[in-house]
């Protein structure tokens, strides 16, 4: 489930901003197959991972965990 949710958010959020997956590469250091295999569901990011993403996109970490579909 947290793969899915990780994935699909850093998808998401590459979307809505209009770059590539070679962008989000350069802008946080995480190489695009990494990327690749994180918006595809086929591996799950280190906590190092996420943190270059989150701060290379300027989201915070926990961008990546929230379930929005579910109320608090």
């Amino acid at each position: 489930m947290i793969t899915e949710i990780v994935g699909t958010r850093l998808l998401t959020l590459r979307q809505q901003r209009q770059l590539t997956l070679q962008e989000v590469s350069t802008l946080t250091g995480v190489s695009t197959a990494s990327l690749n295999n994180i918006e595809r569901h086929t591996t799950s990011p280190s906590i190092d991972t996420l943190w270059k993403i989150s701060s290379g996109l300027a989201v915070p970490i926990n961008y990546f965990f929230c379930d929005r579909s579910r109320r608090l």
